[in-house]
């Protein structure tokens, strides 16, 4: 994981497990960390 950075917070959307089940189900891969 990269360090959270407050100048571009949507490149640090922090994600629940729920959305990394969903993107599992969807097959999709998560952000890059």
């Amino acid at each position: 994981m990269a360090f959270f950075d407050p100048s571009r917070p949507q490149d640090f959307i922090f994600i629940s497990g729920t959305k990394m089940r969903t993107l599992a189900r969807n097959k999709e891969s998560p952000p890059d960390g």
